[in-house]
């Protein structure tokens, strides 16, 4: 409790360190939900696995990582020497990187929507609420897998880890997007799919 008070009392200094803390924890809000509005926009939709590699980084997941980085920037940006494009440069630095790095992957995040809107509507099929949490496990440019939780949505019986997939072309003809598909169970890596049907990659198009 002592150091919240310490916190709060030097927030309400009227010192110029007490301004410049006050005007940081401002500007760094903005520049945090600045950068997480942006990511939002850009690719915080796709829902994807397929770039939570471990040799890259996560920046479908990164929500939290930016909350921390874009006040940090502008605390850096201005910890020696206070002027107007220095917060200005602080506040933006963050926000204008996420939206690079949304524009690097615009293609990508499109054609991950567009196999979504394709998985949904050929999965259709399936009795209501046999699938859900629809997520893009791989993807090579318009190659896209796109996976679901497969069986009945039971918070009292969450070990459901059947997954069904299906493998999708989207330079085929919208009709005939759909090259093929299988299960596996997600709790038992490396990946071993079954029931394979089509000519899906990952099955070498031998169904089991």
């Amino acid at each position: 409790m002592d150091t919240i008070d310490v916190l709060l009392e030097a927030l309400r200094s009227e010192n110029p360190n007490g301004r410049r803390n006050r005007w940081l924890l401002i500007v760094g809000a903005i520049s945090a939900l600045l950068a997480l509005f942006i990511h939002y926009l850009t690719l915080g939709d796709a829902t994807t696995r397929a770039w939570q590699k471990p040799d890259a980084p996560d920046w479908a997941g990164g929500s939290t990582l930016l909350f921390i980085l874009a006040p940090v920037a502008v605390y850096l940006a201005v910890r020696t020497r206070q002027a107007a494009w220095r917060w200005a440069l602080g506040a933006t630095v963050v926000p204008l990187a996420v939206l690079g790095v949304g524009l690097l992957y615009a293609n990508d995040r499109r054609w991950q929507l567009d196999a979504r809107q394709v998985f949904m509507a050929y999965t259709r099929r399936f009795p209501a609420g046999r699938l859900h949490d629809v997520y893009i496990l791989n993807q090579v440019e318009h190659y896209v897998t796109v996976c679901a939780q497969e069986g009945p949505e039971d918070p009292n019986h969450p070990t459901v880890d059947k997954r069904f997939c299906a493998e999708i072309n989207l330079s085929r003809p919208k009709d005939d997007q759909v090259e093929g598909g299988y299960r596996y169970h997600y709790k038992s890596p490396p990946l071993e799919p079954y029931d394979c049907f089509g000519q899906t990659t990952r099955c070498r198009g031998v169904g089991t």
